[in-house]
């Protein structure tokens, strides 16, 4: 099951820590970049796109369940999800 998505504030200055000692100035540029772009390719294609939560419908969004690994995350820190539970996720 993949949980609600809630952030502490300890959780978002490590992303911000992060993405800076990487280079970037925000998460959304991170989204932005070529290094991004290859490993959600990859991920999309390892997956098969196939939504992690319904298994019903492609899942063009590869979501992070945690952050503890930016920049370098594994299969266990991302689902693919379609929008309608990406979402559920983030409501």
């Amino acid at each position: 099951m993949i949980p609600k998505f809630i952030m502490t504030i300890r959780e978002l200055e490590y992303i911000f820590w992060n993405l800076k000692s990487m280079g970037f100035v925000s998460l959304q540029e991170y989204r932005l970049s070529e290094w991004w772009n290859n490993k959600r390719e990859a991920v999309l294609s390892v997956c098969k796109s196939e939504c992690m939560r319904c298994n019903k419908t492609k899942g063009t969004i590869v979501h992070h369940l945690t952050y503890e690994h930016l920049g370098n995350e594994t299969l266990r820190d991302i689902v693919i999800l379609c929008k309608q539970c990406n979402k559920w996720v983030h409501e």
